[in-house]
């Protein structure tokens, strides 16, 4: 006998002393139904459904008054009825379940739990069905003509079956019934941004966790190659302010916008989440997750796969064994890493340093922990490349880390990039960097920084200065926003010897972050290979400024650099580059690659041969680039630097 079928499950909500019943239109009290006005009760259930979200008030009024135009006002009265009927205070201080966001809109902050039952019998089930589908006839007809017309000939055979034995009306719940599947899946959003979640509870000590939970989601969404995921450092950008989901999309150039508020106590997490469509600012999902502080982990990884189911980009089986797979099942691991994490973003030398030693921690907790091997890679070369750390202390190290991390999950794209990092600038192994490089894409095509090392340690060296712009303006598509990026797109175009675009570029840069003080020194080194000195002397001052050096000592030097300028032209512009580089070398502020810049540009030969094969010996990361430094130009065609180029492995 056929079992009967389980009753479909519809969500109530359950706050404080109230238990909401949406289908039922019942909001219940100590067992007690309070009555509310229907567009009051309609305002409840919105905010409630998204709890912990933010509202605002035009997508609100939109919900409640769909197509008609309505006073503020009146908004303002359903939710100050609302706030009498549930006994809330009006104050921002004192609500228990709504807070107003001044100029805003509404959220409600109450604890909610959600809670499924049985839906009530009301009608049979094949008329639920039935009516599900035949709402979408209209639009089905409307956006699927061709595709109907198309099948006419392949359903003529069918008709005839269908005559015979099968009802008109079941065929065509079919036909639309696939036409409706197959429209959800197409339309579904394919690219996304993870905005930073906000941190519910205001406590500095604790931001690490909300920023790692953040980034832990956009690593794992970016893992699915058939999803465009925006890398952290764009969507970190809107970290603190108050964004519109629709707008960030736009500017981002994605379809859907996850936007998130995270929620710290003594032993539990809160993670409220909704998944926003830019087109039109509707709610694809929203969900509410509550996590013991020990099992965060798992917390990110089960709203990353939440958030593909509802996008329709379900995991093939080795995948989800992934996914369910936690990264470490010790939590002060977990928690060591999200500190390290944390204190990585912040690209200073001691934040830089302290993070590797927050990394070592973390795997000597739990020795198989893969990503706190990676972050351990990825500290040592960072610190590498920013001068923190000499090559021969942070390179093999970067190398064992990656390498362990490997073994442990030979499927981690940041360990290969690293890999690469250190086969190109350290053991000048291009061939088996490439390969990493490219491993690393293969693995994850939205790990940004992956094509940003394949442009600058394999394609440029290698001369291929086309194929290395492309992958840069693959990475700007992942990370818009990032300045660095856009920085190194503009050395990108210098160094393939396309001025006018690097020059474009790095205007772009300073537009898009003005006070990023790199973004200023790489701009004069442009001005300089145009001929344009005096402004390339004025970009460097606001770069030191900008890089925190006192006015007086970035006032005298450029009046020094003016002054050799104008009296000696080029020459004397030149040389005065060269005495600085002397000092900063004294100071231990100047490797042996800038000081072969600066000995090439006065004409020096010798002294830049030798200083580059310091560089080389040293195993300067940049010591790569010298076949297109402009610096060189002189040096090509001696005996001695094709020497150097082939000891490198690069091509003559």
């Amino acid at each position: 006998m056929e079992q009967p079928k389980e009753p479909a499950l519809r969500p109530t909500y359950v706050f404080g002393p109230f238990h909401l019943n949406p289908a039922e239109r019942r909001l219940i009290r100590d067992d007690n139904d309070l009555r509310l006005p229907p567009k009051v009760f309609e305002t409840l259930i919105v905010l409630v459904e998204r709890h912990g979200l933010l509202v605002e008030k035009d997508d609100l009024m939109t919900a409640l008054w769909p197509g008609t135009f309505v006073e503020e006002v009146t908004l303002a009265r359903n939710i100050s009825l609302l706030r009498k009927a549930l006994g809330d205070a009006s104050g921002q201080d004192q609500s228990l379940y709504i807070e107003t966001v001044s100029k805003r809109g509404y959220r409600f902050i109450a604890d909610v739990t959600e809670v499924c039952q049985p839906a009530t019998q009301s009608r049979k089930p094949q008329q639920v069905e039935t009516e599900n589908i035949a709402h979408h006839v209209p639009e089905i007809l409307d956006s699927y003509p061709q595709l109907l017309a198309s099948q006419t000939k392949r359903f003529n055979k069918a008709a005839r079956f269908a005559w015979a034995g099968i009802p008109i009306f079941a065929l065509i719940v079919l036909v639309v019934g696939w036409a409706v599947l197959r429209s959800t899946s197409a339309n579904s959003p394919r690219s996304i941004a993870v905005l930073p979640f906000v941190d519910g509870s205001n406590d500095a000590s604790v931001q690490y966790i909300t920023d790692g939970i953040t980034e832990g989601v956009i690593d794992k969404l970016s893992e699915v190659p058939e999803l465009k995921v925006i890398s952290r450092n764009s969507a970190f950008r809107y970290k603190g302010k108050e964004t519109n989901a629709q707008a960030v999309g736009r500017d981002l150039k994605v379809q859907a916008v996850l936007i998130g508020r995270i929620v710290q106590k003594t032993d539990e997490t809160t993670i409220s989440a909704e998944l926003v469509n830019v087109r039109d600012g509707s709610r694809i999902w929203g969900r509410q997750f509550r996590y013991p502080i020990s099992d965060l982990s798992r917390a990110q990884d089960e709203l990353a796969t939440s958030v593909l189911d509802k996008l329709k980009l379900p995991l093939n089986r080795a995948d989800e064994a992934r996914f369910a797979r936690p990264a470490t099942n010790n939590p002060e691991a977990y928690q060591l890493y999200l500190e390290a994490r944390f204190l990585w973003n912040q690209r200073t030398r001691a934040s830089i340093r302290k993070s590797v030693d927050l990394f070592q921690q973390a795997a000597g907790k739990d020795p198989n922990f893969a990503l706190a091997y990676v972050g351990l890679a990825d500290a040592y070369n960072i610190g590498n490349s920013l001068g923190f750390f000499t090559p021969q202390e942070s390179m093999p190290a970067a190398k064992a880390a990656a390498t362990k991390a490997l073994v442990l999950d030979p499927r981690l794209a940041e360990a290969h990039a690293v890999l690469g990092q250190v086969k190109s600038h350290y053991d000048f192994d291009f061939p088996g960097a490439q390969r990493e490089y490219l491993k690393a894409i293969e693995l994850n095509p939205n790990y940004a920084y992956a094509h940003l090392y394949y442009a600058g340690g394999y394609l440029t060296p290698m001369g291929r200065h086309a194929e290395a712009i492309a992958e840069m303006k693959k990475a700007l598509e992942l990370d818009p926003l990032s300045p660095a990026l856009n920085n190194y797109l503009g050395m990108t175009y210098l160094l393939a010897g396309d001025s006018q675009q690097s020059v474009q570029q790095f205007q772009r840069t300073i537009d898009l972050d003005p006070g990023f003080p790199l973004a200023h020194f790489f701009f004069a080194s442009c001005l300089e290979e145009s001929g344009k000195y005096e402004q390339a002397i004025e970009e460097v001052e606001r770069g030191a400024l900008l890089a925190g050096q006192k006015p007086e000592q970035a006032g005298a030097r450029t009046a020094e650099y003016l002054k050799a300028f104008r009296t000696g032209g080029s020459n004397g512009y030149w040389q005065k580059n060269l005495e600085g580089m002397l000092k900063a070398r004294e100071r231990e502020e100047a490797g042996a690659l800038a000081m072969a810049r600066a000995y090439a540009r006065v004409g020096n030969k010798e002294k830049a041969l030798e200083m580059l094969q310091k560089a080389y010996e040293e195993r300067e990361g940049n010591v790569t680039l010298v076949n297109s430094y402009p610096d060189f130009k002189s040096l090509r065609g001696d005996p001695r630097f094709s020497l150097l180029l082939n000891q490198i492995g690069l091509h003559n």
